[in-house]
């Protein structure tokens, strides 16, 4: 029992590092930021579905497509990638091309990605997607998110992989289903350890040449913004 006692408290400290680390980055991370050097793809990672439409994209999801739809208009990159899985009317890649296409990006610039559900899908099923191998990518999610966001997407891809945070005050929907960023960035400590566990696992079967896509269907957890 003693053994165990302190296994959980090194579990406990790791955990509490990790959270406060987010946290912090969270806090100080600006939304301000000069605008990235130019890239082959935005790719937007969803956020989620709003419970107040079955269409629509959830807060999280809407200020993301914003930016990203903003970038591409800006000149960063002539394509934006929106990735991720949804509910049973629509995912949120299309409820986040739908927003940005109802704000002015064209409709050759939008690459939808519908079925990912965890953020080492969004980087494989997104690669797979683009028309060449990108030489750089930036992806654009929460700051909570980013960091982790960038290893995976640099682990999984040949692609010089730079960060942008969406901003905050691109949001429609702040109704009673947004998640506060307590919650997100608690939900965000667990899932930095869940990651160490499924990279590992994925990089191992590379090894055994099995090949992206089917690796990536490995990881199948409850939606993963």
């Amino acid at each position: 029992m003693r053994h165990l006692r302190r296994l959980a408290g090194i579990v406990f400290v790791l955990w509490l590092l990790t959270w406060g680390g987010i946290l912090a980055t969270s806090l100080l991370w600006t939304h301000d930021a000069a605008r990235p050097a130019s890239a082959d793809a935005v790719i937007c990672l969803g956020g989620g579905m709003s419970y107040n439409g079955w269409n629509r994209a959830g807060p999280a999801s809407a200020r993301r497509a914003l930016t990203c739809a903003e970038l591409v208009q800006d000149g960063v990159a002539p394509l934006a990638v929106f990735t991720g899985t949804g509910n049973g009317v629509m995912s949120a890649g299309e409820a986040m091309a739908n927003l940005a296409a109802e704000n002015g990006l064209p409709a050759e610039a939008i690459v939808i990605e519908a079925r990912a559900r965890s953020t080492m899908q969004n980087a494989v099923l997104s690669y797979a997607l683009l028309p060449d191998a990108p030489d750089r990518v930036v992806i654009v999610s929460d700051p909570f998110h980013l960091p982790r966001s960038w290893i995976i997407f640099t682990l999984l891809g040949e692609a010089e992989v730079d960060v942008y945070a969406a901003r905050m005050a691109y949001s429609y929907d702040d109704g009673p289903d947004a998640r506060s960023y307590l919650q997100w960035t608690l939900r965000e400590s667990v899932a930095v350890w869940a990651n160490v566990a499924r990279i590992g696992t994925y990089l191992v079967g590379g090894l055994f040449g099995i090949d992206p896509q089917t690796r990536a269907a490995w990881f199948e957890p409850p939606y993963d913004p």
